[in-house]
């Protein structure tokens, strides 16, 4: 999404809502700012720092973590931007219901098959976790 906004002439400016620690994530600020994002260390930086508050046309928030230590201040120092939830990490729930399926519906494999394909009639035997056949079928 970043490349986009980016391709399209977007001011993309990124903040993180920890503070990583002695450089933990340095490699990836210097590829983000190499791409042409603005780096904040933190979101304290947005709350220490008013100057920091360019004005915003919409501000993105992944992850609901982040959101919900995120949106006091948002609301606050941005009031009138529109804030969007970006739901990629909903990824993990998807992934839970289907594993919670193939739970429920062990013992039918020509269900499961129906659902996730022929190959995830195999996965339900498979008591270790999410087998082989049951991730291929999750990458459908």
């Amino acid at each position: 999404m970043l490349k986009i906004l980016l391709a399209m002439r977007c001011h993309v400016t990124i903040a993180s809502v920890q503070r990583s620690g002695a450089g933990r994530h340095a490699r990836y600020t210097r590829l983000l700012q190499f791409l042409g994002v603005r780096v904040m260390p933190s979101l304290d930086h947005l709350a220490s720092h008013p100057s920091a508050r360019d004005p915003y046309d919409l501000i993105i928030v992944a992850r609901r973590d982040a959101y919900a230590a995120a949106a006091p201040l948002l609301s606050r120092a941005y009031p009138t931007t529109p804030v969007a939830f970006d739901t990629v990490d909903l990824h993990f729930a998807r992934e839970a219901q289907r594993r919670a399926f193939f739970t429920a519906h062990a013992d039918e494999p020509e269900l499961l098959a129906a659902v996730f394909g022929p190959a995830a009639a195999g996965a339900a035997n498979d008591t270790g976790g999410a087998g082989a056949a049951e991730r291929a079928a999750m990458r459908r």
